[in-house]
């Protein structure tokens, strides 16, 4: 079964499972090193969901990942980042972030049209922590954030270190 569905795809199975009471969860990011920070995260988040929840994973663009995080990033391209994401057994769905300059609306629209009852964040977003609950507000889902603690828990720290040692 292929678990990189299109967003129409998403936006019918949250709005088919949510009808019939099953918890749908979505999260989102770049995940362009996976890396143990990661990997508690999304666990963490189906631990919370429970089993039969419904957990999405969406996956920004490469564009949009070269716009936030410089352009020797992302390490690996959107569709690689996917395919391991959807590897992995914690998330249900793996959906490809296809907008690539975001403002504060246009999440807010995204969250709208998915449908999901919970978008859920990890220790990431602490400046735009504010807005981001106000989105998610907006946009009719619930915030939840999980938070985890590990020193080499950031792609850009684990990149940084991995071509100091290489030079």
């Amino acid at each position: 079964m292929n678990k990189i569905l299109s967003f129409a795809q998403a936006r019918k199975l949250v709005k088919t499972l949510g009808k019939q009471g099953t918890k749908t969860i979505f999260t989102s990011g770049c995940f362009d090193v996976l890396h143990i920070g990661h990997i508690w995260f999304l666990k963490a988040v189906k631990r919370w969901g429970g089993k039969s929840s419904l957990f999405l994973v969406g996956v920004e663009t490469d564009e949009y990942v070269k716009n936030h995080k410089g352009e020797s990033r992302p390490y690996f391209s959107q569709e690689i980042r996917m395919e391991i994401l959807a590897s992995l057994f914690c998330i249900d769905y793996v959906i490809k972030i296809d907008v690539t300059r975001f403002k504060e609306t246009d999440f807010i629209r995204y969250y709208q049209r998915l449908g999901c009852e919970y978008v859920v964040f990890g220790n990431t977003e602490k400046e735009n922590l504010k807005a981001i609950q106000k989105q998610v507000k907006l946009a009719g889902s619930k915030f939840k954030r999980f938070y985890h603690v590990e020193k080499l828990s950031s792609s850009s720290a684990i990149i940084k270190s991995i071509r100091s040692r290489s030079s």
